[in-house]
């Protein structure tokens, strides 16, 4: 007779016995399914009032995926959740499937690391379904955490629409703009949607099952297929993301990857086509001139590109879009970079017109001999620094029209992702002056709105707060920790020579 299967609880349960966070007691092993587990700095949140039962119980299950042989990884995740004081279950523990050891079936297109990538999702999917699970939370063990995790994830959970089926606490958007849905919260858009599979939620049968079968039936890494099959379904993200990807040697492509937040591009970045000898091209990747992680090994060409143009059946207008598809992938992970990056082409068969008419930004073409005469060519402007803070968050405070605020958007000068489509304010700010006209609620208000643009900021490059509404005035900002500057322009140039005075002018 067949030995019964033994239950998931059961499962999960030996599995944290076999390889658990080592910090545990006894007592704490044996917990039952019904009694989870909660970490030290989980039971901290909860006397900090950062947490509170009903986040314990919003997840029925949460599961953080790991290989055996990375037992690095595993323990710098337990003390990620430690440190992120984690407000939800505690995850168990899914022994990720090696594609390589097991064997990778012949249609399978993407290597024996992305099969066993997407067998370890399918699993746990699988047996949710079988098991009647309601609501999962899934992470992979390289996942990290935002400072305010744990407040932030409370305050999304307390307003992302009750009728989620689909949650993405960090992702990537993918040839997609994500649709504003309210302050900090936004809908996954068209394109490629939401991918990344390295924290996610799901809710209800529908959404499990279709996304089982778009897996099971898949052929290439399970992060592709997943954005645009949750498409169906009400998939929200937090804006900016929650969870990042650490820094490390990835398991499926063994490259070593930075740590990454996933920051959308805003549309506008510039381009480099480069002209120059691969050492040269090599070089300047180290510097943030990013053409493309998988290259291959023989021209050094990112393999992209060198399928794209060797693909003669292609039309002009298959070519194209190809093309723009690779460059919103790169232009994705440039944004997601820390410090300044740039969208670089490396390639003889691209065209400086063939890629203007493809993209918004600038696109600039660079031919050098070495790295010293190709970054003596790249433009200050498009290789731009953080603002120094010197310890102060810096607020601009514009005067100008808005067809200069929206170029100035494109240098950094960041006015909000929720923004009214009519009069392109930002919706905070809009509601906040139409809704009262009292001094101090303005004011406190106005820094709620000053913190939240300066965390956003952060995540662009040459990124700085900027308030551009008539109504705001200097006395309405207080606080020993911000730089203001009120700054009126009449074009980019003179607003960005403006910054730069200012700026140098209050470095304490």
């Amino acid at each position: 007779m067949t030995k019964p299967r033994p239950t998931t609880a059961k499962i999960r349960q030996t599995k944290d016995e076999v390889r658990g966070n080592s910090t545990l007691t006894q007592r704490d092993k044996t917990t039952t399914h019904s009694n989870r587990i909660h970490s030290p700095g989980q039971r901290e949140a909860f006397k900090n009032g950062q947490s509170n039962q009903d986040l314990v119980n919003c997840f029925d299950e949460v599961w953080v995926i790991s290989l055996k042989r990375r037992a690095d990884r595993l323990e710098q995740f337990w003390r990620e959740i430690e440190k992120a004081k984690w407000p939800f279950r505690r995850p168990q523990l899914f022994d990720a499937i090696e594609g390589d050891k097991v064997g990778v079936p012949r249609f399978w297109q993407t290597g024996g690391g992305s099969y066993g990538c997407l067998r370890s999702h399918l699993s746990i999917l699988e047996r949710a379904i079988q098991d009647d699970v309601k609501t999962i939370l899934v992470l992979e063990d390289d996942a990290v955490f935002k400072p305010t995790f744990a407040h932030d994830a409370a305050t999304f959970i307390a307003k992302v629409p009750q009728d989620w089926e689909c949650l993405m606490l960090g992702g990537q958007h993918i040839n997609s703009q994500p649709i504003p849905v309210s302050e900090g919260i936004v809908r996954a858009g068209h394109g490629g949607g939401i991918q990344r599979t390295h924290c996610y939620a799901l809710r209800g049968y529908e959404p499990m099952k279709a996304l089982y079968r778009t897996w099971a039936n898949s052929a290439v890494h399970c992060d592709w297929v997943m954005g645009p099959c949750m498409l169906k379904f009400n998939t929200y993200a937090p804006h900016p993301f929650l969870v990042g990807q650490a820094e490390g040697q990835s398991d499926i492509s063994g490259r070593q990857n930075p740590e990454k937040f996933w920051r959308s591009p805003n549309g506008n970045e510039p381009v480099v086509l480069l002209h120059a000898p691969r050492a040269v091209m090599e070089a300047l990747g180290e510097k943030g001139w990013h053409g493309g992680y998988s290259r291959d090994p023989k021209t050094g060409f990112d393999v992209g590109l060198k399928d794209l143009f060797a693909d003669t059946s292609l039309s002009v207008d298959q070519r194209n879009t190809r093309l723009k598809d690779w460059i919103g992938l790169i232009q994705a992970e440039v944004a997601s970079m820390e410090g300044p990056a740039i969208c670089t082409i490396w390639h003889p068969k691209a065209r400086v017109e063939m890629i203007r008419q493809l993209v918004k930004g600038k696109v600039v073409k660079i031919s050098a001999t070495t790295v010293e005469e190709a970054i003596k060519q790249l433009p200050a402007n498009l290789a731009k620094p953080p603002v120094e803070t010197n310890g102060k968050i810096p607020v601009v405070i514009l005067r100008a029209s808005r067809e200069l605020m929206e170029a100035l958007r494109s240098h950094g000068w960041h006015t909000g992702h929720w923004r009214d489509e009519i009069t392109g304010q930002d919706n905070g700010l809009r509601r906040l002056f139409a809704s009262t006209t009292d001094k101090r609620q303005r004011s406190a208000e106005l820094r709620r709105i000053v913190d939240l643009l300066h965390e956003e900021a952060q995540e662009i490059a040459g990124g700085v707060a900027t308030l551009w509404h008539d109504e705001v005035t200097v006395d309405l900002l207080e606080g020993n920790d911000l730089r203001v500057m009120e700054i009126s322009a009449a074009n980019v140039e003179d607003a960005i020579a403006k910054l730069k005075e200012l700026t140098n002018a209050q470095k304490i």
